[in-house]
Formats: C-alpha cells, sequence, structure tokens
C-alpha cells in the first residue's frame, strides 16, 4: 500500500479468501445438516426397532390362535403403524411384525418374524404321563424316571425282564399323579389343518423345486408338490412347504431349515442335520445318527385307521422338540412309536398308542401305553433299560403350540 492505494492483486486475494470461507461455511452446514439427518434415521430405524418388538409381544398376548394380516396404530398416536400377522405352521404358529413410518427419506421398515410354542408351566417338570389302562408301570433293569410321574391308579411296580429286575435306587425319582382314562388334550383345529395339507392342491407356487431357495416369512408361502422329492444336496429355508403323493427322502447333505414336509411316508437318512417338521401318513423312519435340531418336529397322522403306521427313530439318533403321533384308532395296542437304543429325544413325546421305548426322553412322555419286545417274549406296560428325565430338557425350551392349552405362548425361536 503506497499513497493511500492498493496493489490491484488485493481484491483478487479478498475474493479468493472469501470463496475459501464461504465453502467452508457451507461445507460445515451441510455437515451439520446431514449428520442431523442420520441421526433422525437412526432414531426412526431404533423406534421401527422397538415397535417391531412390541407388535411380537401384542401378538405373543394375543388369544386368537390366527391373526389375518391387518394394519393399526400401535400406540393411538398416528406415527407408530404396524403389520401383524400370526398363522399356523406345522405344530407352531409363526408370528410376523413389520413397523413402517414415512421419513425424508420414504418409507423405513423394520419386521421381526418368530415361532409362537406354547409356554405351559405344568410341562416343565413333568415326565411321564401314562394314560390309565387299569394296568401297572413295571420298570426292570437300569431304568430311571426323574421329574412328576402321572401314573395308573394300578401303581409302578419293578419286575424281572429276561432274569433282569429293576436295579435303580427308587422307581420313580420324584412326585406321583394319578393319571385319567384320556390323554391331555390337544388343538384339534391344528390337528384338522395339518390332515388337510395333505391333500392341497391350490395356492402350488410352482412344479419345480430348485436346489437353493430361501423364503422369507413376511413373504407368501412357496408351496411345491411333486409325485415324490428326493432331497440329496438341496439348500431350502424359511417359508417353504413341500408335499409329497408318495415318498420324501431327505439325504444327509440336505441343509433344511423351518419348512414343512408332508407325505404318506419320509425317509431321513443316516447322518442328516437340520432343523424340519415332518409329517407322514404311514411310515417315517429317521435313520441312524441323523439330528434334529431344535424346534423340529417328527409327526404319524395316520390316514387309514385300517393301517398300523410306524414312527421310528433309529440308533444314536437325536431330536430336539417334539415326537407325535395322532391316530383316531380306538384299540392303541400296537406301538405306533419306536425309539431305538441310545436313541434321544429331548423336549416332548405325545402318542395316543403304545410306545416301544428303549432310548431315552430327555423333557416329558405322555403315551397310552408301553410295549417291550425281546428275543423271549413281548411285555405291557414294561420299560427296560431306559431313561425318561426331565430335568435334563433344557429350560429354555418352548413346547409346539398344539400342547398350548390353557397356556400362553412363547417365542421359540426367532426367524428371517
Amino acid at each position: 500500500m503506497k499513497n493511500g492505494w492498493l496493489k490491484g492483486s488485493s481484491l483478487f486475494y479478498a475474493l479468493l479468501i472469501s470463496i475459501l470461507i464461504a465453502l467452508i461455511c457451507t461445507a460445515l452446514i451441510s455437515v451439520a445438516y446431514y449428520n442431523r439427518l442420520l441421526n433422525e434415521y437412526d432414531r426412526t430405524l431404533e423406534r421401527l426397532l422397538r415397535n417391531a418388538e412390541s407388535g411380537m409381544q401384542w401378538l405373543q398376548a394375543a388369544e386368537e390362535r390366527e391373526i389375518p394380516a391387518r394394519v393399526f396404530d400401535l400406540y393411538g398416536d398416528g406415527q407408530d403403524s404396524v403389520k401383524v400377522k400370526k398363522e399356523q405352521w406345522g405344530l407352531f404358529y409363526v408370528a410376523h411384525c413389520e413397523a413402517f413410518q414415512r421419513t425424508l427419506r420414504g418409507h423405513s421398515r423394520s419386521s421381526r418374524s418368530g415361532l409362537l410354542g406354547s409356554n405351559y408351566p405344568a410341562y416343565q417338570k413333568m415326565a411321564l404321563y401314562l394314560q390309565d389302562n387299569f394296568k401297572p408301570l413295571t420298570l426292570s433293569g437300569l431304568t430311571r424316571i426323574e421329574g412328576i410321574a402321572f401314573v395308573p391308579q394300578a401303581g409302578v411296580k419293578s419286575g424281572y425282564v429276561d432274569g433282569t429286575s429293576f436295579q435303580g435306587e427308587q422307581l420313580i425319582a420324584g412326585e406321583r399323579r394319578l393319571s385319567n382314562r384320556g390323554l391331555p388334550p390337544t388343538v384339534e383345529p391344528m390337528l384338522q389343518r395339518l390332515e388337510a395339507q395333505f391333500g392341497r392342491r391350490d395356492s402350488i407356487s410352482s412344479g419345480f423345486l430348485p436346489d437353493t431357495l430361501q423364503q422369507s416369512f413376511g413373504a407368501p408361502t412357496q408351496f411345491f408338490r411333486a409325485r415324490r422329492f428326493d432331497l440329496g444336496s438341496q439348500r431350502l429355508s424359511g417359508n417353504i412347504c413341500l408335499i409329497a403323493d408318495s415318498l420324501v427322502t431327505i439325504g444327509r447333505g440336505a441343509q433344511l431349515e423351518d419348512i414343512l414336509i408332508f407325505a404318506p411316508s419320509i425317509q431321513v437318512e443316516a447322518g442328516f442335520e437340520g432343523s424340519v417338521q415332518l409329517f407322514a401318513q404311514q411310515q417315517l423312519d429317521i435313520g441312524r445318527g441323523a439330528q434334529l435340531r431344535y424346534p423340529s418336529v417328527a409327526m404319524l397322522i395316520p390316514s387309514n385307521v385300517q393301517t398300523r403306521p410306524s414312527l421310528r427313530l433309529a440308533k444314536e439318533a437325536s431330536l430336539s422338540g417334539m415326537l407325535m403321533i395322532y391316530s383316531k384308532q380306538t384299540k392303541n395296542a400296537f406301538a405306533g412309536i419306536k425309539l431305538e437304543t441310545n436313541s434321544t429325544v429331548e423336549g416332548l413325546l405325545y402318542a395316543n398308542t403304545s410306545l416301544e421305548l428303549s432310548g431315552s426322553i430327555l423333557g416329558t412322555a405322555i403315551c397310552s401305553g408301553f410295549i417291550l419286545r425281546t428275543a423271549a417274549s413281548a411285555y405291557d406296560n414294561h420299560l427296560f433299560n431306559t431313561r425318561i428325565i426331565a430335568p435334563e430338557r433344557s429350560p429354555h425350551y418352548i413346547a409346539p403350540a398344539i400342547m398350548a392349552v390353557n397356556g400362553t405362548t412363547k417365542i421359540a425361536k426367532w426367524l428371517d
């Protein structure tokens, strides 16, 4: 600066500095604005997640067994909308809740799905319910029953099988109560719905079963029907139902999660591992060493009262969930379910026929009677070298909803 004059370049530098300051201020304002938007978006997502959880709690507490898809205002303030539905899925119910809200970035959504089972406290400590057919229960060998036991009025006694007497310290390690002439009730509408699935031909999504398919429980069920299915290396999970006219075979290489399978006969090959609900009319065979993870179901629903259907859990096989047979026969002298040596059921076994038990039940056995077959003879209402231990069942076990009589529902498994 000389004689009060500025150099011409000073104006250029002043403009440049002003532009830089303006850019910096604009950037700071933009960062603050978008940071505020992100914070609001995060708070919205958190709110939607809480709303979805609240919707699931509402579905668990709802008295209705099934709830068609409906939208309602969760808190009545016009800001928290949820879409809920509850429908039967095998022996469970599947509950789905989707929370949504309009934001500056469009519609934001959060959803949860879960299998609902029975939170019926009576089954947590019950080891045995043996229908009263005026015959005593006879125990032999290394047999142990631990937990509350409902037994016939004729009582429990020790006996001999192949020259071996009862070798335990006490016949029943727990409280004894008297059973009735009938078995604990089940939810009949669920059984009727399952029977109807075998003949279902409507809403079949496709005749072609892909090798890999994952279907969300928030989407419609994918139904597939064929004469038979050979599942060797398929990867199927979620909201999928297979219906066969004759036979379904499940190989050890199949990866199945949460799906339903209906067929007259189902064969699970040795070594298979997965979580699946299986429903058969004539024969259901679970091969040696197969492992059906919780919450799996294996159930026989005989269609012809003149036949003698069978459900077999082979040696060293295990099932965590529920094993069940529901026969309409009036005479249940045959053994509808057979558990072979070293096989294990963790959870609940229900048979309105007789049970041939050589394996272990970690939980509850409910049946009309027992049959014991040896090389020399057959025994009625006898147990030999077997275990029924209620305390060894997981404390987090939730029974299928088919036993939800005077009980509340609870999440048995969260679904994708």
